[in-house]
């Protein structure tokens, strides 16, 4: 089905002509005609120059292995990655590798850098990574929970 946004009536976000082309498509759409009907409709909508900005339109890659759409290149490169198993960034410290620069860096920063920007306020123990944090917390309310303890438990 084709997504067009629909804002209200007295919208003033669109020009005068696409306000009256989306009054249309509503109308058409709300009608009882034929699939078919439907069909070129859309086709008639995709290639309208102030629609061609469309959700569908800007998601013109695909991948070969399973069929998945993306608006970018490097979206899709990023995850054919995760079929092919491809890790290109390499570590200049260590063995490891990924398959995502943003995780190198990440590793390099955590790892070898010993950066440890999250910290617990309940034992003020710090952790590389939100998630590792968050998990830790959880852990504090668990012990918490068990002991009926408003103390830090140890974790």
């Amino acid at each position: 089905l084709l997504f067009v946004p629909f804002g209200d009536d007295n919208s003033s976000t669109a020009s005068p002509s696409l306000d009256h082309r989306l009054k249309l498509c509503r109308h058409h759409f709300n009608s009882n005609k034929s699939t078919k009907s439907n069909q070129i409709h859309e086709t008639e909508l995709l290639h309208d120059p102030v629609l061609s900005a469309s959700p569908l339109k800007r998601e013109r890659y695909h991948c070969q292995y399973c069929g998945k759409l993306f608006p970018r290149s490097a979206n899709l490169t990023r995850h054919i990655r995760t079929h092919t198993g491809e890790q290109p960034y390499k570590c200049m410290h260590c063995p490891r590798s990924f398959s995502i620069s943003s995780n190198l860096q990440r590793h390099i920063r955590n790892i070898h850098q010993k950066e440890r920007p999250f910290h617990c306020s309940v034992c003020l123990k710090r952790f590389g990574q939100r998630a590792n944090l968050e998990r830790h917390i959880r852990n504090h309310l668990i012990s918490m929970n068990v002991c009926g303890s408003t103390a830090a438990c140890p974790s």
